[in-house]
């Protein structure tokens, strides 16, 4: 019975040893492992007490130099926590926390200027407010030295508007990184040759297509498309470098010579002939326009008894605080859709913030048709057009009122898909809305915009096939990569 009494109280002893807990208070310990607290043990329910004056030097159990995690810090008013570089509290001070502190995060001695590796803390509280202390983990391991990626040498040099690498199809993009290490050689020595650089390449959709180690990366690329370099360095002591780097890597098309020509298909000799060489741009883009809403069928109505219909459309993948900062951040708010009698409607767009906009007002507009609807009283939809109410710039035609009435100048001859009656009816086009467009700025982009129809009239029905915002491509969210390589000369 002795000998299991012995073997369990070694075991514990070891324990102790191992990972004590240490209460702040005037007195000197050694140890690599366990955690520090202020004299009440830390937590919500034990706080220090009032009017303390407490020095405690802690020093490592083996190595060169004692560090403290802080994963929990408040103090009251007027209490303070100091730490030093050493033994003393006339070693250097490594910094004051109080009550504005949020946390002190790694504190450790630094074994270059101080020999000893201890650590001297002094805490002093007031008569008043007690605060819950702190909670530290102690360690002799080495903390992470704050250190930064940086691309030394970068091939082909040609960069974006916004440092994306423009290259042609084909082309090899080769970029050379380093480490910026601003604190090399306080704990630990860090090094371009120590450090592992870990390289992601992933294309316009997010998906990991490459990933390698080495300090070079070097990678052609023969699909015209959008793609994304990822940056992290580690270094020896397994710390990421605090700046992940990422760039847009855009490759270009091969131009459209399509529209070139030649004036004769064959000449005789000594004849003169004229080649006349157009290239055109292409374009491309992994935006896939997600911001729009449902359709809907908008049964006739009466002005007793009004049809009010609504389509909704959330957007959740723009930065959570960004709003529409201009007229500029929208190109278009549209709408494909038909109806078989203009001046019953009213048409308005309401943002996140309940403002709304009238794209179109009740009453105006009398018989015009809106697309090629089955007139009344068929419910079968008929062919939408696409109505676009501009922002940014300057529509084709002024608001749907104006322009339907009289003469009508934005009137086509329009025939009904299932009558084949003939009806005059508003283009597809651009219109202005009522109220200015400008009434959005302000609106959060996250959140629920709604389209609403209001049908007033009756004898008359229609169908919304889909509506939507075309946001500026400057505003979209960085995973939206878009290119067009221009013609420098033909």
């Amino acid at each position: 019975m002795k000998k299991v009494v012995t073997i369990l109280g070694l075991f514990l002893f070891h324990n102790f040893l191992v990972a004590q807990n240490i209460n702040m208070s005037n007195t000197t310990h050694t140890a690599c492992t366990g955690f520090f607290f202020d004299s009440g043990g830390g937590g919500t329910g034990s706080p220090y007490s009032a009017n303390e004056n407490l020095t405690l030097i802690l020093c490592p159990a083996t190595g060169p130099f004692v560090s403290l995690n802080f994963f929990s810090f408040e103090l009251g008013s007027g209490d303070t926590l100091r730490i030093y570089n050493g033994s003393t509290t006339a070693a250097p001070l490594i910094g004051t926390y109080t009550s504005a502190t949020t946390t002190p995060g790694v504190v450790a001695a630094t074994p270059g200027t101080n020999p000893t590796g201890c650590l001297t803390i002094v805490f002093t509280s007031d008569g008043t407010v007690q605060g819950n202390g702190w909670a530290a983990e102690i360690s002799c391991t080495p903390p992470c030295q704050t250190f930064y990626a940086q691309l030394d040498s970068i091939y082909p040099d040609t960069t974006g508007p916004a440092g994306e690498f423009d290259i042609c199809l084909g082309d090899t993009v080769r970029i050379i990184a380093g480490g910026n290490y601003t604190m090399n050689n306080t704990w630990y020595s860090q090094s371009n040759a120590s450090s592992q650089f870990h390289w992601y390449l992933r294309n316009a959709n997010g998906d990991t297509i490459m990933d390698t180690i080495a300090q070079m990366f070097e990678v052609p690329f023969d699909t015209s498309s959008g793609f994304i370099i990822n940056l992290i360095v580690v270094d020896t002591n397994g710390c990421e470098s605090v700046n992940p780097i990422e760039r847009i890597v855009r490759v270009s098309t091969r131009p459209d010579f399509t529209q070139s020509s030649v004036l004769h298909d064959t000449i005789c000799f000594g004849e003169i002939n004229v080649l006349t060489g157009i290239a055109t741009s292409q374009a491309w883009t992994n935006y896939i326009p997600p911001f729009s809403g449902d359709s809907m069928f908008l049964p006739d109505a009466t002005g007793s008894n009004p049809g009010v219909y609504t389509s909704n459309m959330t957007i959740s993948s723009f930065p959570p605080s960004q709003t529409i900062a201009s007229v500029n951040d929208i190109a278009n708010i549209w709408l494909n859709m038909e109806h078989s009698f203009l001046g019953d409607l009213s048409i308005s767009i309401t943002c996140p913030n309940t403002t709304t906009v009238v794209l179109k007002q009740f009453p105006g507009g009398g018989g015009r048709w809106l697309g090629e609807p089955c007139d009344d009283p068929s419910p079968l939809p008929g062919n939408g057009y696409l109505y676009t109410w501009p922002s940014s710039t300057t529509p084709t035609f002024a608001n749907m009122v104006a322009v339907s009435g009289g003469v009508c100048p934005a009137c086509v001859m329009v025939q009904d898909p299932c009558s084949f009656n003939f009806n005059q009816g508003l283009q597809a086009n651009s219109y202005a809305s009522l109220t200015p467009m400008s009434n959005l700025i302000g609106c959060p982009i996250n959140g629920n915009w709604s389209v609403t129809i209001v049908d007033q009239w009756g004898a008359d029905n229609g169908y919304l096939f889909g509506w939507g915002i075309d946001f500026d491509s400057n505003i979209l969210p960085p995973t939206v990569i878009s290119y067009n390589p221009g013609v420098d000369t033909t």
